[in-house]
């Protein structure tokens, strides 16, 4: 909406692609945020309302670091979150313990799901292990690259039935 503060956070800590699609410069001050080189403030990119806290793309020292990336970003949504509107956090895919983290801790997710099988069977999965180590019980579904409308319907469809039939979950589909 417009005039509202949103801070996004790229939370592929190492693999970083978040400002590349959205077509700003790249940088590696993840890290210097992480080790405490510089300062939550000085790491983000700004445009008018709009922050970006990118992470890294590539970075050695971050790969070999032993930093629990979830714990720091949690730091960061307790620390600042009220200085915004809005707050996305964008997770890589995946079941790693940093993704499964920050999605329980979320207010609200977001999966977006593709036509291809392994974006459906993916997104269930991290769906049924939301639900049954961390008891979340509610997710949103946006598809993506659909050609037509009776394809958007058929992964609707098998995805929200499959979580409510096997999960006793709802999904929520946002279009």
């Amino acid at each position: 909406a417009s005039g509202k503060k949103v801070l996004l956070i790229d939370c592929d800590t190492n693999l970083s692609n978040t400002a590349l699609k959205l077509g700003l410069p790249i940088d590696n001050t993840f890290y210097s945020l992480v080790s405490a080189e510089r300062n939550f403030i000085e790491c983000l990119y700004k445009e008018d309302n709009f922050h970006l806290l990118a992470a890294c793309n590539g970075s050695i020292d971050l790969f070999d670091s032993k930093f629990r990336l979830e714990d720091i970003i949690i730091d960061i949504l307790n620390s600042h979150a009220s200085d915004y509107d809005y707050v996305f956090l964008d997770c890589p895919a995946g079941l790693s313990r940093d993704s499964l983290t920050l999605n329980a801790y979320s207010d609200k997710r977001v999966f977006i799901v593709t036509p291809d099988k392994s974006s459906v069977t993916d997104s269930y999965s991290l769906i049924k292990v939301l639900n049954k180590k961390f008891g979340v019980n509610e997710n949103h579904i946006l598809i993506n690259k659909v050609t037509q409308k009776g394809q958007f319907e058929k992964i609707v469809k098998t995805l929200s039935e499959t979580v409510e039939n096997f999960l006793g979950c709802r999904t929520k589909v946002l279009g």
